[in-house]
């Protein structure tokens, strides 16, 4: 589960108000590709592999830390998920 769930609905409640459906779906996944991109550089002072970035290549244990947190912050808890936001590893 989200770390804080309530940050999570006001996002989305916030996001529904701008963007009614049928579009929320894609412009809410799209955020979440956003903050996990910006997480993920925080994380690892790199840029996410589908921004151009290779914290892969060069530190394998911080690049898997980082998509662990980023998984369990936006409430996944597999860290297989992660790749559709930031990218996954060559």
């Amino acid at each position: 589960m989200c770390p804080n769930p309530a940050i999570l609905r006001a996002i989305s409640g916030c996001y529904l108000k701008i963007n009614p459906p049928p579009f929320s779906f894609k412009g809410f996944h799209e955020l979440r590709a956003a903050y996990a991109c910006e997480r993920y550089e925080q994380i690892t002072q790199h840029r996410a592999p589908i921004n151009g970035g290779q914290c892969y290549l060069v530190d394998r244990n911080l690049d898997r830390d980082a998509r662990r947190q980023i998984s369990y912050e936006l409430g996944h808890g597999r860290i297989d998920v992660i790749g559709a936001y930031i990218g996954g590893r060559a």
